[in-house]
């Protein structure tokens, strides 16, 4: 089985239980998949754990990427090919027509995700570029003698 195909079925179970959270939380090893939980999500607590998961995909700044100079958030391409799900789950839940997906997205973080998304309100949300960069930090380099300068 493929990933394409394991993401279509994650998607094919997001739209019949109508849980956005199911294909924004697919976890990857790249920087346009959620990252890998820290625990097995659980069945019994599964809303809970998808809850968390989510809160904590809008706090990683590599694959939730605010863009001051682009005015964009750019988002893993699970969570972009779910936003019809969460505006649709906006609007049955809150009634508000026309919310942009970060206001829509709000009501489903903790207040520390909350704080971190609303330093993108009224930027567009986007997808990640299509190329798959691996979620390994790389090495920074120290230059002696210059106060404050590292190179990524």
């Amino acid at each position: 089985m493929s990933l394409k195909m394991i993401d279509e079925i994650l998607l094919k179970e997001a739209r019949r239980t109508g849980n956005f959270r199911l294909a924004a939380c697919t976890p990857g090893g790249a920087v346009n998949y959620a990252c890998m939980p820290a625990k097995p999500f659980r069945g019994q607590q599964i809303d809970d754990d998808l809850a968390e998961a989510l809160s904590r995909l809008v706090l990683d700044e590599r694959r939730f990427v605010i863009d001051v100079q682009q005015k964009t958030i750019r988002v893993p391409r699970m969570f972009w090919a779910g936003r019809d799900l969460l505006a649709g789950q906006y609007r049955r839940e809150y009634g508000g027509e026309g919310a942009s997906l970060a206001t829509a997205l709000r009501p489903y973080l903790n207040s520390q995700a909350r704080r971190r998304l609303d330093d993108g309100l009224g930027y567009k949300m986007v997808s990640h570029a299509q190329r798959v960069d691996l979620a390994i930090p790389k090495p920074r380099v120290y230059y002696p003698g210059r106060i404050g300068r590292i190179e990524p």
